[in-house]
């Protein structure tokens, strides 16, 4: 573990990741959620038998190695065993406050359990209460982040009122795909929806609370904020990253978000099964814009100030440069 492959059954890396990424679903022209999807070993294995042969055994090369090494292959049970160890960094670690760094660092994972929307507001008020001076916000993982959280983390951070999203937008009041969805019709409320000319509807409050505007917290963080991001922040967690990127000062460091800076297309979606082939081709309905006024390419995600990426050495000896990095970074003054 942490050796770079150079091939994989005499085809190149280089060519395994260009004929995958065909296969892998991303957001715009951004390369590193695609990237993070292809380094999961389920998934990986999936796309493997699409473009060449099952096979039971694999010769794998590696870079500055002559010399191969062939691997037995492995059960679905064996690649989830696998998908767990390739995250540098502890499964789900508590909230730290630093006496050394004077710094907090609240992980991704913890906003995604059911209670953490009533612990945003406990934990803030302990980071405000020690004079923390800088706040470390890792948005990397694959944990899930609700708006609603999220809208919880913004009211903490930013110091004026603010939305999470600035329009969201359906094309039809209703969507029924009959015999070819695999799933129920969507159909809106038509007391929920704001028709706003060629022929596309407002989503409103009533549809989705987190589509307001809303007001800081009694307790605010104004020190310094690092963010942390990569291919994996997608989604949410994107978008909280971009938000907070356009509505107080903050340090990113990482790589590209997977997910895009201005928005997404997701919540409701559909399913459709194709009828001769059977293959399915899921159709996000609901466009959220996070905003365009900061965006210097449509299609790309949040970027790093500083780019920090792990190396195989660091995977395989769970180090983390970026949160070392970040520790760096709070106690310059």
């Amino acid at each position: 573990m942490g050796r770079e492959v150079a091939a994989i059954n005499g085809t190149p890396a280089e060519r395994i990741r260009s004929l995958m990424a065909g296969f892998v679903s991303g957001d715009g022209a951004i390369a590193t959620g695609r990237l993070h999807k292809m380094g999961d070993p389920v998934l990986f294995s999936r796309w493997w038998r699409r473009l060449w042969r099952p096979a039971t055994e694999f010769e794998v090369r590696f870079v500055g190695d002559d010399e191969a090494l062939t691997f037995d292959g492995l059960t679905r049970h064996q690649l989830e065993t696998r998908r767990q160890q390739r995250d540098s960094r502890p499964n789900c670690p508590p909230s730290v406050w630093s006496e050394a760094y004077r710094t907090a660092i609240v992980y991704r994972c913890q906003l995604s359990a059911e209670t953490a929307t009533q612990k945003i507001a406990e934990w803030f008020g302990v980071i405000v209460s020690q004079d923390t001076t800088s706040v470390i916000l890792d948005l990397r993982g694959d944990a899930s982040v609700s708006p609603s959280i999220a809208v919880e983390v913004i009211r903490h951070l930013v110091d004026h009122e603010a939305v999470l999203y600035e329009n969201a937008f359906v094309n039809r009041p209703s969507f029924d795909y009959g015999v070819h969805a695999s799933g129920d019709p969507v159909i809106y409320p038509s007391d929920q929806l704001v028709a706003v000319g060629n022929e596309r509807f407002s989503l409103t409050e009533g549809i989705y609370p987190f589509l307001v505007s809303f007001t800081p917290a009694k307790k605010v963080f104004a020190g310094r904020l690092i963010l942390l991001i990569d291919g994996s922040t997608i989604g949410v967690a994107s978008d909280l990253a971009s938000r907070l990127h356009q509505e107080r000062s903050v340090a990113v460091l990482g790589e590209e978000s997977g997910g895009a800076y201005h928005g997404k297309t997701s919540m409701a979606r559909q399913t459709l099964v194709l009828p001769h082939t059977k293959m399915r081709l899921t159709i996000p309905l609901e466009r959220f814009d996070a905003s365009y006024s900061y965006v210097a390419e449509v299609g790309r995600g949040v970027m790093p100030n500083e780019t920090v990426v792990p190396t195989g050495d660091d995977i395989a000896q769970r180090r983390d440069p970026v949160l070392a990095r970040a520790l760096e970074l709070a106690q310059t003054p």
